[in-house]
C-alpha cells in the first residue's frame, strides 16, 4: 500500500493533468491570429497526451488505494498566442519538477511499479517542454530560454 504522502502527490499530478488538458483546448479553440492555423494543432495534440497521462496517473492511484481527485488545477486563459506558449512552459516546468519528485517518492517507496510509470510520463512532459521552448524562441527570439 502508498504512503498518504505518494497518493497525495499522484492526485497533485492528477488535478495538473486535467488543468492542463482544459487549458489547452481552451487555447485550441481560442487562438487567433498568425499562429493560429499552426497552434490550434499542437495545442490539440498537447491536451490528447495531458489525457493520457491523466488517464494512467488516475488508474495508478485507484491500484494504490486512493480516491483519485476529479478537481483541476488553475487555467490560465490568455489570449495572447505568444502569452499562451509562456503559459504553457510554465505550466511544464511545474510539472517536470512534481514528477521529478514524486519519481523520487516512488523510489523511497520502493514502488517500483509507480516510478516506472512517472518516469514514462516525465520523459512526455520534458518533451513538452522542449516544444513551448522551441515554439516561444521561434516566435520571439531571446525569449525560448529557460
Amino acid at each position: 500500500m502508498a504512503s498518504k504522502k505518494l497518493i497525495a502527490g499522484l492526485n497533485k499530478a492528477l488535478a495538473d493533468e486535467i488543468g492542463s488538458i482544459l487549458q489547452y483546448l481552451w487555447q485550441h479553440w481560442m487562438v487567433d491570429g498568425p499562429y493560429a492555423p499552426s497552434f490550434m494543432e499542437v495545442f490539440e495534440k498537447a491536451s490528447r497526451d495531458e489525457m493520457r497521462h491523466m488517464e494512467i496517473v488516475g488508474e495508478r492511484i485507484v491500484v494504490l488505494g486512493g480516491d483519485p481527485t476529479t478537481q483541476s488545477s488553475t487555467v490560465v486563459k490568455s489570449r495572447d498566442a505568444i502569452q499562451m506558449v509562456k503559459d504553457n512552459l510554465a505550466a511544464e516546468k511545474q510539472a517536470v519538477q512534481l514528477y521529478k519528485e514524486l519519481v523520487k517518492l516512488a523510489d523511497q517507496e520502493k514502488d517500483s511499479a509507480t516510478r516506472h510509470m512517472l518516469e514514462g510520463i516525465l520523459l512526455e512532459e520534458e518533451a513538452h517542454l522542449d516544444l513551448w521552448q522551441t515554439m516561444l524562441g521561434r516566435m520571439s527570439p531571446g525569449t525560448g530560454e529557460s
